[in-house]
């Protein structure tokens, strides 16, 4: 509880700068109800016992919300700190943060009943803020980004999906214009829909294809072909920089 408190000290002033003079949505309450607590592995997966363990998380009710406070048990860091409306942990309520480096805050977001409503603040390593939003009712309001060093930089969103150039209307067109019906499936009358799963590389490359969902041996073989055959895809952005994006592709199969 010393760095949240810790924490708090330092939230008043983005607070007020964000949000006015209400601290209500930074405050930690003293008085909380411990009822649960779990192992984590690596990836946040649920664990019977602590020997493979790297977090545990611990689960609170306050009278307004549930909060997960979960610690990464090599050095009893907070990891985070995720607040919800109940028990469920399904809709996300007042402050949520998130650390790294033994408790440097990387990032909080607040909400109002599972929708963004005030402030976004992401920091750099050296604590200076990385980007600021404020948000209401999920919708962005405002937001400015910055380098490292401080200096403000034009506003681009956190992420931007990875698009096929023209967008989906030309990633339809592409596939009617490219696919071929296989003829032996064709005189069978097989008809179905084939998922194709892939991933788009930070240089807009299409790679690691797989059916996820079979419908006939042809058929996948030519959902590959097509998919594998696709121009260059203009690359997904995380923070302005490239990042690899999966996706999943239906590609029906119809005779009609």
């Amino acid at each position: 509880m010393i760095s949240l408190y810790f924490l708090f000290s330092y939230m008043q002033k983005w607070q007020r700068i964000l949000l006015g003079s209400s601290l209500s949505m930074f405050t930690f309450p003293a008085i909380a109800q411990l009822v649960d607590s779990t192992y984590l592995d690596k990836d946040y997966s649920e664990l019977d016992n602590i020997l493979a363990a790297s977090y545990i998380r611990y689960d609170y009710k306050y009278s307004k919300y549930f909060e997960q406070r979960t610690i990464e048990l090599n050095n009893r860091s907070i990891d985070k700190v995720i607040r919800f409306e109940d028990a469920t942990a399904k809709v996300f309520q007042d402050t949520s943060f998130f650390y790294a480096d033994s408790n440097r805050l990387v990032k909080l977001q607040v909400y109002k009943h599972g929708l963004r409503e005030g402030a976004l603040l992401k920091f750099w390593p050296n604590s200076l803020k990385m980007r600021e939003e404020v948000y209401h009712a999920d919708t962005l309001l405002s937001g400015h980004c910055y380098l490292q060093s401080g200096e403000e930089v034009p506003y681009f969103p956190v992420e931007k999906m990875a698009e096929f150039p023209g967008g989906m209307n030309a990633l339809y067109a592409y596939l009617v214009d490219n696919i071929k019906y296989p003829e032996k499936a064709r005189r069978k009358g097989i008809e179905g829909r084939v998922r194709i799963k892939f991933v788009i590389q930070v240089d807009g490359s299409v790679a690691d294809l797989k059916v996820q969902k079979s419908v006939e041996p042809l058929l996948d073989a030519e959902a590959l072909r097509v998919v594998a055959n696709m121009p260059h895809w203009i690359p997904g952005q995380q923070e302005g920089k490239n990042v690899k994006v999966q996706f999943v592709l239906p590609i029906t199969f119809s005779l009609q």
